[in-house]
């Protein structure tokens, strides 16, 4: 009879691989290639044992040893995604987590998730823990730019293959080709008849985000390509923290000093939403005075119910790809593998 201490429950050990063996009078090594699916059965007095060890196995809640065999294997079959959990640098798109689990999930990998606060991110006791820990064959790396490079230094000399996301980097990184998203977007608004395009984005300062100058370098370089002026837009950039306005307010700006513009690409929801306010207080309406476009990871529309189509972010195939360069990285135990780019493929009307 067992007795149970006040708020415990009983519990059973596990049954291992020894006790199924002997149950069934068979070696251990016998009921092990039988249970990972190893014993050729080509007769049909070992196709009877095998069920019979099936049967015991099953009958005793025998469950594998997950870890163990991958440590015999040398592989983990697993993934961790680290991101900074930290408000304000908590920023992943879920479309991108959804699009590693997926492709994870169809080579039988398991994800792990871990958020790191940000003053630990460099802890060179944290960091080398998580590796020891975390059983996992690699890192997907997603943290914003506000963390160094130096971030990429310390990561990159653990002992595990890191692959990056949102990281506009030459080796093991991939990202969104937001050059070819912002030229997308210009031309299907030249389609509809506009030919006075703005960009416009809320104020960056310092060291910011590749996606900030690259949808308006795709922005400026498709409109002067195509003969239309690139001039509509307000300063991208600044290094004085003390002229920050509020989008909304940078949004009636942008307006008020390009009155004659048809069409407008936003740098991001917040400023596709703003801008359709300021547009409001000033008498526009949208889409009839004032086209708007997007780039967001989700449709505009569905989240806002304003009628702004959205360039639609490729977060998902970033996720997809940055499993299959880990998988590259592992089989080829080789990490001079190239960036990759993701094109933009859609707007959602």
């Amino acid at each position: 009879m067992i007795r149970l201490e006040t708020g415990q429950m009983a519990r059973s050990e596990p049954t291992t691989l020894e006790q199924v063996a002997a149950r069934a009078g068979v070696s251990p090594g016998t009921a092990s290639r039988v249970l990972n699916g190893k014993n050729k059965e080509n007769r049909p007095a070992i196709a009877k044992r095998s069920d019979r060890i099936r049967r015991i196995a099953l009958q005793l809640g025998y469950r594998p040893n997950a870890a163990a065999r991958s440590i015999s294997r040398g592989r983990f079959r697993a993934v961790a995604f680290v991101t900074c959990g930290d408000l304000g640098n908590d920023w992943y798109p879920i479309s991108e987590l959804n699009g590693i689990h997926a492709a994870l999930d169809k080579l039988e990998w398991r994800l792990l998730f871990n958020e790191l606060p940000a003053s630990k991110i460099n802890d060179s006791k944290l960091i080398p823990q998580l590796f020891r820990e975390s059983a996992v064959d690699a890192l997907i790396v997603n943290l914003l730019p506000s963390f160094t490079e130096n971030t990429v230094e310390y990561f990159e000399a653990q002992p595990l293959p890191c692959v990056w996301l949102n990281l506009k980097r030459d080796l093991r990184s991939v990202y969104p080709d937001d050059l070819s998203g912002a030229t997308m977007a210009v031309r299907w608004l030249a389609k509809r008849g506009h030919e006075r395009i703005g960009y416009f984005s809320r104020l960056f300062s310092g060291s910011t985000h590749y996606s900030a100058t690259d949808r308006f370098n795709g922005f400026s370089r498709t409109m002067k390509a195509d003969g239309l002026s690139p001039h509509r837009h307000l300063e991208l950039i600044t290094n004085n923290l003390s002229i920050m306005p509020p989008v909304l307010e940078r949004a009636e700006l942008f307006l008020k000093t390009f009155p004659d513009t048809q069409a407008v690409l936003c740098y991001e929801f917040e400023e596709a939403i703003c801008m359709a306010f300021a547009a409001q207080h000033a008498g526009r309406r949208v889409p009839e005075d004032l086209e708007i476009v997007g780039f967001n990871e989700r449709e505009i529309r569905s989240s806002s119910g304003l009628k702004i189509p959205t360039v639609v972010v490729p977060f998902q195939e970033v996720g997809r790809r940055a499993v299959e360069m880990v998988e590259k990285i592992i089989d080829t135990g080789r990490l001079d593998v190239e960036s990759i780019s993701v094109p933009y493929k859609s707007i959602l009307i």
